[in-house]
This record gives structure tokens, C-alpha cells and sequence, in this order.
């Protein structure tokens, strides 16, 4: 096969793998910031939020979601190690 094949096929059999690994290490880390910073922070940080009520719809859900997922990707393509 020509090597630009085989290196497409290779990068395409380590995605599934890279992308369990970044969203197994973004994950706990979001979550972990998420927390410290809207709970543990929430009196001394209020002034500065932009949204200071706890409140979200369904359309920001899904950019949150869909943003989250595009982040995944790109952690999944260029892996930090």
C-alpha cells in the first residue's frame, strides 16, 4: 500500500483509544474545576460571573455539549503524551 495509507490507517486504529483516554482525563478534571470554582468560590467569585443565577435551557445544553464533544476530538487527535 502506499505509506500515506498506512499511516491514515494507522492514526484511525489509536482514535477510538485516544478518545477514551482524553475524555477519562478532561472529564474528572472540568468536574473537579466546575467545583471549585461554582461551589468552593461562589461567594468570594460572584461578582465577576456573568451568569449569577443557577439556570441553563435546553439550547446551551447542547452547545455545552456539542463544545465538550469538540474538545474530546481534538484531545483525541493530539494527545498530551
Amino acid at each position: 500500500m502506499l505509506p500515506i495509507i498506512d499511516a491514515l490507517m494507522d492514526v484511525a486504529a489509536h482514535v477510538p483509544h485516544s478518545f477514551l483516554l482524553a475524555a477519562t482525563i478532561n472529564v474528572p478534571l472540568v468536574a473537579l474545576a466546575y467545583y471549585v470554582f461554582w461551589y468552593l468560590l461562589a461567594d468570594r467569585l460572584k461578582n465577576w460571573r456573568i451568569q449569577i443565577v443557577r439556570r441553563a435551557d435546553t439550547l446551551q445544553f447542547r452547545r455545552e455539549l456539542k463544545n465538550s464533544f469538540y474538545v474530546l476530538c481534538v484531545n483525541a487527535r493530539f494527545p498530551l503524551c
